[in-house]
């Protein structure tokens, strides 16, 4: 990441801010970050088994994702560069009993494990974050035994929104579909994309009407939904155009 994981400072500021959204006070519980990790999930289970496999998430963060992917059945594995993070997830992830094999902080360009180590890598909105994306890619694939599946996810650049400018001051680059393709079949051969958070979903939540009592009850019975695990967010489409969507999804097979 910017200077290596050891700059991203959100942790320090926000704490654990990805369980307080996921697995806090119910009212607080966010539909839309849920679907962030379980589209990965999602995408990663339609190309092959995790159950019983090694599975590492890379710039894992404060672990959501990892207490996710053990209760697939997973061998779970995570590194992040962020001290802070890592023992903010091992606080909770302690507290639900949560089995993870290997959770460290290190750098996600150089991790401790030998070639062809893993079934699956994941990583959710790491890449845009990252100096040297190539560097990254490369470690992926080395880790991954042949046949293994690499799924990431990242914002999507929006309409109007230039090449080289970012939304958020943390990111480095924000991708559209094409570009992440691209970025990733150049080490693997191959990669495809879905778009996650359609516009007009994302819209109604995220923007709202206007109307201030109509808005809080659509926030309401999104979360309702997802309490009964009808999210709506869980909804990706192969593809997307630019401005379709707000979350890039993409998968990749060494071959």
């Amino acid at each position: 990441m910017k200077g290596d994981v050891q700059d991203f400072k959100k942790y320090e500021d926000q704490q654990d801010y990805h369980w307080q959204h996921t697995y806090g006070s119910w009212k607080r519980r966010a539909p839309r970050l849920h679907a962030r990790y379980d589209l990965a999930i999602k995408i990663l289970k339609n190309k092959t088994s995790i159950k019983g496999k090694k599975v590492i998430d890379l710039g894992c963060g404060d672990g959501v994702l990892l207490y996710k992917l053990w209760r697939h059945g997973a061998i779970v594995h995570g590194l992040d560069g962020s001290p802070k993070a890592v023992g903010l997830g091992k606080k909770r992830l302690a507290k639900l009993g949560a089995s993870v094999q290997f959770y460290e902080a290190g750098s996600v360009y150089s991790a401790p494990f030998e070639d062809s180590y893993f079934d699956a890598v994941v990583s959710v909105e790491v890449i845009e974050h990252l100096d040297d994306s190539t560097a990254f890619l490369k470690e992926i694939h080395r880790l991954l035994k042949p046949g293994g599946v690499f799924v990431c996810t990242t914002p999507s650049r929006q309409k109007g929104q230039a090449a080289d400018q970012v939304n958020d001051p943390y990111h480095v680059k924000e991708y559209i579909a094409e570009e992440l393709r691209q970025e990733i079949s150049s080490i693997f051969g191959n990669s495809e994309v879905w778009g996650g958070y359609p516009k007009i979903l994302d819209d109604l939540y995220v923007k709202g009407t206007g109307a201030r009592f109509l808005d809080k009850s659509i926030r309401v019975f999104f979360k309702l939904l997802r309490s009964i695990s009808l999210n709506p967010y869980h909804v990706s489409r192969k593809n997307p155009v630019l401005g379709s969507h707000a979350l890039l999804i993409s998968s990749a097979v060494k071959r």
